[in-house]
């Protein structure tokens, strides 16, 4: 899929989603796969920097939705617009406990148009091994 990252180290994560002949239909817009896979991967990476300091730890998509507002034409760019979640639900990982974390992934146009929005909801387990 081409898909890159967009953003600095310290930044919250942003993809690229390049549009080319794998990733759009016969209709000339994005699949709604690859949309959906640009989107997973900007909350994991999000999620993944945040669990550095866990030992040991398994991330599993456990649920998706999206919601399609516009067609997407052109290199879309995502990234999570609700990274705030991630503080309460480290301090019941770090406790212990598996956490469901739900992220959304708001993916855009080169205009800046919103083309959707993702929810991915994750399930985080501490290992005990």
């Amino acid at each position: 899929m081409g898909l890159k990252l967009t953003s600095k180290p310290d930044e919250i994560p942003a993809v690229k989603l390049p549009f080319h002949r794998l990733n759009f239909n016969p209709f000339k817009s994005m699949y709604f796969a690859s949309q959906l896979a640009a989107a997973e991967l900007s909350t994991g990476l999000l999620l993944w920097r945040a669990l550095r300091d866990v030992k040991s730890y398994s991330m599993l998509v456990t649920n998706i939705e999206a919601n399609f507002t516009k067609r997407g034409v052109g290199n879309l760019f995502f990234a999570c617009i609700n990274p705030e979640v991630l503080a309460e639900a480290l301090e019941k990982l770090r406790a212990g406990e598996t956490m469901q974390l739900a992220l959304l992934s708001e993916g855009k146009d080169p205009d800046g148009n919103q083309v959707c929005v993702v929810k991915i909801t994750w399930s985080v387990k501490k290992r005990t091994h």
